[in-house]
């Protein structure tokens, strides 16, 4: 049976000009050799294997997405692109992908009717391909919430037979906060979520894990036996799979799943964790075991009252003082009370953090900084603090609720 590069080669031999067939994100899957006139943004996406942002949003200014039949696309003169035909993929209303012929020079009609002979060849297996694609998302998914949504551990081994889980590793349970990367608006739908899951299943190896959408966040199940590396692989792939679907990663929780706990557990550590590295702002993955006196707060809300339960200093000091005091306050502790590392952070002479400290001192009393424990239960009051205002939107609100 022909495949897609066979019909681009086949294409081009019999037109004697270069063929490209794209998918829906219009990157190159299968591409002839160069004959005639080429462009640089054929060249850059065989060569480099994508399409630059510019030309993706030029498609989508010319409508390409939404064509239902062959469009003459004209040349860019800032992007230097030659006039081409575009034959739009599709299978009832759904895009597959592109197909795109060098127009220069122009196509005869029989030409024209020739190439969309070839175009409905290359939707047959683009449809067959995403059937298959949609059998693995639905497993994937169905495997995913037997897990974690109803417990049922005895599902990690059913998707490891079924060839979806495949290694035999530790299981790591990933939750990913997710924002739209759009100018306007940056709310993520479910179907956004299945989107860009979907793209994920489709472009690494297969059994490398099974998800499944939570509402705004995408929850992963993965069994890896080196970890560090193939998670880092794993991020890597939701990043670009981010810009495919044009969503943008926020920030990432991940938990190690015991093989006596309930799954149901384990994702809700994730998602806590996840919540921890979007709004405490210190890294964009974290690792539930890694959390230390985070996990403490696990299944509190971040409010002024329990900034008030964990420091009292604190929440007077937010109270009765400025913005700026605290946030000096929380800046000198990260720093562990390094004084040249603060006055780095914050951009400031040593002069100014010292009286700034002083302020804080005859606010919320000396044992603010002189003891131990009070210090300690202050530095994660305000970090909780600084986490609440992100999450609520209202980060320069200097007294809150």
């Amino acid at each position: 049976m022909i495949d897609l590069q066979g019909l681009a080669d086949d294409l081009c031999e019999k037109l004697g000009r270069s063929i490209a067939i794209d998918n829906e994100h219009v990157e190159v899957i299968a591409a002839s050799a160069q004959v005639g006139r080429i462009d640089p943004i054929r060249s850059d996406a065989i060569l480099n294997r994508r399409t630059s942002a510019e030309v993706v949003e030029y498609v989508r200014e010319l409508n390409l997405a939404q064509a239902t039949k062959p469009t003459e696309v004209p040349p860019h003169p800032t992007l230097h692109t030659l006039p081409r035909w575009c034959f739009p993929i599709r299978t009832g209303a759904r895009l597959l992908g592109f197909l795109w012929v060098i127009n220069e020079p122009r196509l005869t009609d029989a030409e024209v009717d020739l190439t969309g002979t070839y175009a409905a060849r290359v939707r047959d297996i683009l449809a067959r391909n995403v059937e298959q694609a949609d059998a693995i998302l639905a497993s994937s998914i169905q495997f995913t919430n037997t897990l974690l949504l109803e417990g049922r551990s005895e599902a990690l081994d059913e998707a490891g037979r079924a060839g979806r889980l495949i290694s035999l590793g530790p299981a790591t349970v990933w939750s990913f906060a997710l924002s739209s990367a759009g100018a306007s608006n940056n709310t993520v739908t479910t179907a956004d979520v299945v989107e860009l899951l979907a793209d994920l299943l489709t472009t690494t190896r297969p059994g490398g894990f099974i998800g499944a959408p939570n509402e705004d966040r995408l929850v992963l199940v993965t069994r890896s036996r080196s970890r560090d590396q193939d998670h880092d692989t794993l991020l890597r792939a939701v990043h670009l799979s981010c810009r495919r679907t044009r969503l943008r990663l926020r920030a990432a929780g991940r938990t190690l799943l015991a093989t006596t706990e309930d799954p149901r557990e384990a994702l809700s550590r994730a998602m806590f964790t996840a919540l921890v590295a979007r709004w405490d702002g210190q890294e964009e993955v974290r690792e539930w075991e890694k959390l230390g006196a985070w996990t403490l707060l696990k299944g509190h809300p971040w409010s002024s009252e329990l900034v008030r339960s964990i420091s009292p200093s604190a929440h007077h000091l937010i109270q009765r003082g400025t913005p700026i005091l605290w946030e000096t306050l929380l800046a000198y502790l990260d720093s562990c009370c390094d004084a040249r590392q603060a006055c780095g952070a914050l951009h400031i002479q040593r002069n100014t953090l010292y009286y700034r400290l002083g302020r804080v001192k005859e606010i919320a009393g000396d044992q603010i900084l002189s003891s131990g424990w009070d210090q300690t239960s202050a530095h994660l009051a305000l970090r909780v603090w600084r986490a609440h205002l992100r999450a609520s939107g209202s980060e320069d609100d200097p007294a809150g609720p």
